[in-house]
């Protein structure tokens, strides 16, 4: 597979057809020959890879660069108070710990430092594909052999606690169904502390062999769209499996023949 120099991301793979992708996205890699992967899909290859926190903070004023970890720390500090007031810490009965609800804020759509990355790499792909039809995406891959945390484990601790212990690589995190779309999304969370790079605010794993990135061309994309929806049942009214998914799936901008994959 062809790689060339991304002036944002560094080496980026190429792949010039789904078949070609998916080859190397089965293939076992790095140091422990690993096929243990979390997944991130973004439309635009020209795109950081920040969280929305991260970009909210720095469209604001009164944002400093130089203290970017203490403003992280102090906005989240305070979405979370903001939530807790209106009542949105109880789900279904349960309390949720500070992370399950900064996890539930993420899929309504609020900005926090959690980075949305999937167990299923071909949901990765979906979204690396799903939008900017002209324009290159960005598949990104972490080997999980070298990431901490888990998938499957429940996070009770602190906000203050888990900021308080983090180290130079990034840390995943499976967050509880509190949500329809986290189940549907194979969702699994990346987060770190702020770093200050061109390729974006989230720490990559300090091993090379530890991430992958690809770019996925405008005829790759449609190529893989074409192939994820008829093949694998894989369309935004399933990833998105709520009532504004659907209505999304069904909006103005989507072609009529996804309705039916025959």
């Amino acid at each position: 597979m062809e790689q060339v120099k991304h002036h944002l991301h560094g080496k980026v793979l190429k792949p010039v057809s789904f078949s070609e992708l998916l080859s190397n996205v089965c293939e076992p890699s790095g140091k422990h020959q690993h096929r243990v992967w979390m997944w991130r899909g973004q439309s635009n290859i020209e795109w950081r890879l920040d969280s929305s926190a991260y970009r909210r903070l720095q469209n604001s004023n009164g944002y400093k660069s130089s203290d970017s970890n203490r403003a992280m720390i102090n906005y989240e500090t305070t979405l979370l108070q903001h939530a807790t007031h209106r009542g949105y810490r109880h789900e279904n009965g349960k309390e949720l710990s500070d992370f399950e609800l900064l996890a539930k804020l993420q899929h309504h759509g609020a900005a926090t430092r959690l980075v949305d990355f999937t167990r299923n790499a071909l949901i990765g792909i979906w979204f690396a594909c799903s939008e900017n039809p002209d324009k290159s995406g960005l598949l990104v891959a972490f080997d999980t052999w070298y990431l901490e945390g888990h998938e499957k484990e429940l996070e009770v601790r602190s906000y203050e606690s888990i900021v308080d212990d983090f180290r130079d690589d990034p840390i995943t995190w499976e967050s509880p169904g509190v949500s329809a779309r986290i189940a549907a999304q194979h969702s699994q969370f990346m987060y770190s502390k702020v770093i200050d790079s061109a390729a974006g605010s989230l720490a990559f794993p300090s091993d090379e062999r530890a991430y992958r990135k690809f770019e996925l061309t405008p005829e790759l994309k449609e190529e893989a769209l074409d192939i994820l929806f008829e093949v694998f049942d894989i369309n935004k009214s399933n990833i998105f499996p709520d009532m504004d998914g659907f209505a999304q799936a069904n909006s103005v901008s989507e072609d009529i023949n996804r309705m039916h994959r025959w």
